[in-house]
């Protein structure tokens, strides 16, 4: 399968950073609009093996609705580590605490 550049380099900032918010994202400048960046994700962990995980967290009475937390799954490592000669980070899943 085809993956953009666009792809390719979110694959890398989860595998270096471990675990990022799309803010965090659209601070490193890898779209120009952060609109842009929700809609690759989207392509990212909404195929039938995804890429990209998640965490969602509770509304916050004094904050308001957090954003998610982002990680590369078994699948994204996957990618990397075969296709890219990448090697990240064993990354998990969060614990549900």
């Amino acid at each position: 399968m085809y993956y953009s550049d666009t792809q390719i380099n979110i694959l890398k900032a989860l595998a270096t950073y471990k675990y990022m918010t799309v803010s965090q994202l659209d601070r490193l400048k890898i779209l120009k609009h952060k609109v842009s960046i929700y809609r690759v994700l989207n392509n990212l962990k909404n195929c039938s093996k995804p890429l990209v995980s998640y965490q969602d967290f509770k509304f916050h009475p004094k904050i308001g609705k957090l954003e998610q937390l982002l990680y590369l799954s078994k699948y994204g490592r996957n990618l990397l580590v075969e296709e890219l000669g990448i090697d990240p980070p064993t990354s998990g899943e969060l614990s549900k605490t």
